[in-house]
């Protein structure tokens, strides 16, 4: 069923966002959680559900609790899978900031960017696609190198 949720165009609730939260910056939080809520919970449950039963036997076994089956046996099978679906959700949580930010908003980078290509700024527009990209990289950079250090330890 939250697989069937997420096919539903998220877009289409900003509106609802703005009536309720205001053009201020409490809307576009709202919204941004909302539309990276989904890839987080969905790769979450995938890692959850990916573990071995063989492993879970053998804890079972060992006379491990359900403490720490959790702890030893589901967390770290299903670390990888949940680190990649923060990443694709920080990703989409970015995306829309600046969307709402382009759609209604008093400031901010969407709108800088929104109002430059409104105003046929193009030297103007193009600056801000470039910070907006060198930060969205360089982040990215920092969360695979962050997870791949998780990984080795």
């Amino acid at each position: 069923m939250l697989s069937g949720m997420f096919a539903v165009p998220l877009t289409l609730f900003f509106p609802l966002f703005v009536v309720f939260f205001g053009i201020g910056p409490e809307s576009k939080v709202a919204y941004a959680a909302m539309q990276c809520f989904f890839p987080i919970a969905l790769n979450t449950i995938a890692g959850f559900a990916s573990v071995d039963e063989l492993y879970l036997r053998a804890s079972r076994a060992m006379g491990a609790s359900s403490l720490s089956q959790f702890r030893y046996v589901y967390l770290p099978a299903a670390l990888p899978v949940t680190i990649t679906g923060l990443r694709i959700g920080f990703f989409i949580c970015i995306a829309a900031v600046l969307g709402g930010e382009t759609l209604a908003a008093l400031s901010g980078i969407g709108k800088s960017i929104a109002l430059s290509a409104e105003l046929m700024e193009t030297a103007r527009l193009f600056a801000w696609i470039g910070y907006v990209v060198t930060v969205s990289v360089t982040l990215n950079l920092l969360a695979l190198a962050a997870e791949r250090r998780g990984d080795e330890d």
